[in-house]
């Protein structure tokens, strides 16, 4: 019998952060093109397309489950915590990769299958104090997806940069480090200079914590299930 293999999401994925920010944007964009009746000129379906194709996903993962059928995914502690957006992003990769998950949605069903499961693959901080260590495999991911907000809402969504001069939209941007500059905005939104700085401080912040995540032959080199699994 083939038992669940299940995997805690931030052990496959880059940090998603920046793509919740830019979920949550979209969202604000719908509000505005709704309350402006200008539907039809806004597209605010998440697409993450690029970021799939250039290192979203850890390195050799997608060959690893194609192999390993019985895979099970879940969102950790943070379970309810925004389950729409989980989802949504793993159906994403779903459809890009053509695979298929076993979307854990509810902590009753990760109750129940993490005592049933061959191994549990969690980050290291997020042990189960109800499951046998030896079952628990500590595997944190350590990426920082990084990349232009604002550059992608504008180019990938063909979205009027018009819609940047909305207060609410402009005040999200600015609680939440998506740097552009705006005469309309804040004081730091309204100083080109000052937010092109920040932008590529954190660019390359994010590019050296990086440096060696490309490289990363984890799941290549994962020998420890059984191979009847």
């Amino acid at each position: 019998m083939r038992l669940p293999i299940l995997f805690e999401y931030r052990t496959f994925l880059s940090d998603i952060h920046h793509i919740k920010q830019e979920y949550n944007l979209l969202r604000y964009i719908y509000k505005y093109c709704k309350i402006n009746n200008i539907l039809n000129e806004c597209n605010y379906e998440l697409d993450i397309t690029d970021e799939l194709n250039n290192g979203l996903i850890r390195p050799y993962f997608i060959d690893f489950i194609k192999k390993h059928k019985n895979i099970y995914v879940f969102n950790g502690k943070y379970l309810n915590n925004d389950p729409v957006f989980y989802i949504k992003i793993l159906e994403l990769i779903e459809k890009h990769y053509n695979i298929k998950f076993n979307i854990i949605k509810d902590i009753s069903t990760l109750n129940h299958l993490k005592q049933k499961s061959i191994k549990i693959f969690v980050t290291r901080n997020n042990y189960f104090i109800d499951i046998p260590p030896n079952k628990q495999i500590p595997c944190s991911y350590n990426k920082n997806y990084y990349y232009d907000i604002y550059k992608k809402i504008i180019q990938k969504y063909n979205i009027d940069p018009e819609v940047f001069n909305n207060k609410e939209i402009l005040d999200y941007c600015s609680n939440n480090y998506i740097f552009f500059y705006n005469e309309n905005g804040s004081i730091y939104q309204q100083n080109k200079h000052l937010q092109e700085l920040t932008y590529m401080n954190f660019y390359r912040f994010y590019e050296l914590t990086n440096k060696n995540a490309d490289n990363d032959t984890y799941f290549r080199d994962l020998k420890t299930l059984p191979n009847n699994l």
